[in-house]
């Protein structure tokens, strides 16, 4: 599978995977500036020890030769500083889309479990309310029904409660 696959078209498990992969490989770009710029430092060093020794009276064709070379080097080292910020920049961004891609499924799934809750909670005030009147009838009628069935059987004479 290739390491740039469309965010959408990932489970969860995957799109983690491919973010750890990407933080891996900025762990080991990252290293890479600071040795290029010290690089750089060390080579504009040994370009002004040249200077200062071709004009001490070394001849200009000495100077020369150690010149190109440095010039040369002092291109790729700047060559590969650049594109390794390029590099960087690039995983950078590549790891914050798959960061929000989690984050929006993330915040789906917790959008999703608050309209489950606000649907038990509608659900559970309806039967609190149901409730609420049962118990208000039964308050109101238990005790009427027990003196009531209590007097009919006294006026009756059968005070049998089997």
């Amino acid at each position: 599978m290739p390491l740039l696959a469309a965010p959408d078209e990932m489970s969860d498990a995957l799109r983690t995977e491919k973010l750890v992969r990407i933080r891996y490989l900025e762990n080991l770009v990252q290293p890479s500036i600071p040795i290029f710029a010290s690089t750089l430092r060390v080579l504009d060093e040994i370009d002004e020890l040249n200077t200062v020794q071709s004009s001490g009276g070394d001849s200009i064709q000495g100077r020369k030769m150690l010149a190109d070379p440095l010039h040369n080097l002092k291109e790729q080292i700047q060559s590969y500083n650049g594109y390794a910020q390029f590099l960087l920049h690039r995983l950078a961004c590549t790891a914050q889309l798959f960061s929000d891609g989690l984050a929006l499924k993330n915040h789906r799934t917790v959008q999703d479990q608050s309209e489950e809750l606000a649907k038990m909670t509608y659900a559970t005030s309806q039967d609190s309310a149901t409730i609420r009147v049962i118990t208000a009838v039964t308050v109101v009628f238990l005790p009427t029904t027990s003196v009531a069935v209590s007097w009919f059987a006294m006026v009756d004479g059968h005070m049998d409660l089997r």
